[in-house]
């Protein structure tokens, strides 16, 4: 009878003590803690955000306080939500672009982030950006995060935003109003998975997210210069150039990717660089856009200049090479350029000029010998007669009529003249002799 009572007391005896040590071994879900986030905000950037009535050059900035006022500590997430309204102005007639609605500020205004914790996918977005390439929804691969924000930690974000010189008036008058979200997830924050959250992907290789400087029409609000990763070639696209992809949507993402196997160089043309194709396939870009090549100059084949290089692009349509305008080629840098306003796949090209085949020299057939021909005695040259004179008759002139009056007249005042000088001669004699005395 003792040995039972013994041994009731000892089964009570564990009993009690598996009941004591079971809390300890179950699962930490079961176990009533208070593992709560709680966040708090503070500053004029918690609130809606409307910004109208700013010209170009403006800038600002807005604080946002983050507190985590929870027992545990965690992570922010930061998004914009769907609420978005760009309004043109009362008095758009200054204006220079489109009148209509909606406005173009969503289109120019620039917004950047300043926080010591502040944590982004820099594969996916690149700040400063417009407000269509910040994050758009929780789970956005595009994130923007603050991490850690322990428990009854406090940090200070600024948002910067700027109006950018060069905007014009396209903006005139108009505004833009959204909200900027903050949720406070638990720690860790996610990397595969889980919490809502899509892990972040990186773009393939060779490809460039761009939709942190493209608005909504597809305009680069600055100037983004692309290389390829055996940087081997570069793509240029200057602010203000629209690039629209072939559904005529914004571009997000530029690749440049070396091609193994490209169509085949045209009729004495040779490739003297990789091909690269520049995608999405079927871009496009206004006003056109810069390619640059880099050469090897030891490839170049003997007998052609290096400006005499051609920088071509493959024509789907046709199936052939064709020139890019504009080529520039620096002997210098080793580099060519080019002109495109579309995506494709682009080469080097250098083209041969075949060698012209020698024109075969023909045997000279030797003359044959002269033969020895009697050479006639030359016939005598005949003496010209020698023509008879030409006896010319003189000429007679007619004799004229005799004037019998005038001959006349000419003897009878010949006569006069004569008998007038005789009756002189005798006058002076008389006159001269001495008179006598009279008897």
């Amino acid at each position: 009878m003792r040995n039972v009572r013994i041994t009731k007391y000892t089964s009570l005896f564990l009993v009690v003590i598996i009941v004591l040590a079971l809390p300890a071994f179950l699962p930490d879900a079961v176990q009533a803690q208070d593992n709560s986030v709680n966040l708090e905000l503070g500053g004029e950037g918690a609130s809606s955000w409307d910004i109208g009535g700013i010209m170009p050059g403006d800038s600002g900035t807005k604080t946002v306080t983050l507190h985590n006022a929870g027992n545990v500590g965690g992570f922010v997430i930061i998004w914009i939500s769907d609420d978005v309204v760009s309004a043109e102005g009362a008095n758009p007639e200054s204006e220079t672009g489109d009148t209509s609605e909606p406005g173009e500020l969503q289109d120019y205004l620039l917004f950047n982030i300043s926080c010591n914790r502040l944590q982004t996918n820099t594969n996916l977005l690149s700040l400063p950006t417009t407000i269509y390439g910040l994050p758009a929804s929780h789970d956005s691969p595009g994130y923007i995060w603050v991490t850690p924000l322990n428990k009854g930690d406090t940090v200070t974000l600024d948002w910067l935003w700027k109006l950018p010189f060069e905007t014009g008036n396209d903006i005139q008058g108009d505004s833009l109003s959204f909200t900027i979200n903050y949720s406070l997830e638990g720690l860790p924050p996610p990397t595969v998975g889980g919490w809502g959250i899509a892990p972040p992907t990186s773009p393939p290789p060779g490809t460039t997210d761009v939709s942190g400087i493209v608005t909504t029409a597809g305009r680069f609000t600055s100037t983004v210069s692309i290389t390829s990763e055996d940087s081997r070639t570069t793509l240029t696209i200057p602010e203000g150039t629209v690039g629209l992809t072939q559904a005529l949507e914004p571009l997000n993402q530029i690749s440049i990717v070396e091609m193994t196997e490209p169509p085949a160089p045209p009729a004495e043309a040779n490739f003297i660089s990789l091909a690269y194709d520049f995608g999405p396939e079927g871009a496009t870009f206004d006003p056109p856009i810069t390619v640059t090549f880099s050469y090897d100059p030891t490839k170049i084949p003997a007998g052609v200049n290096e400006e005499d290089l051609v920088l071509a692009f493959y024509n789907k349509a046709t199936g052939q090479w064709e020139t890019l305008s504009d080529i520039v080629v620096d002997p210098v840098t080793h580099t060519i350029s080019g002109k495109t306003s579309h995506f494709t796949l682009f080469v080097i090209l250098t083209i041969v000029t075949p060698a012209s085949a020698p024109v075969p020299v023909p045997t000279p057939i030797p003359a044959p010998k002269p033969t020895s021909t009697p050479v006639p005695a030359p016939a005598p040259t005949p003496t010209p007669t020698p023509p008879e004179p030409v006896v010319t008759a003189p000429v007679i002139a007619p004799v004229a009529p005799t004037n019998w009056w005038l001959t006349g007249g000419l003897i009878a005042a010949v006569i006069v003249i004569i008998g007038l000088l005789v009756y002189f001669l005798w006058w002076r004699r008389r006159s001269a002799r001495p008179r006598g005395i009279p008897h």
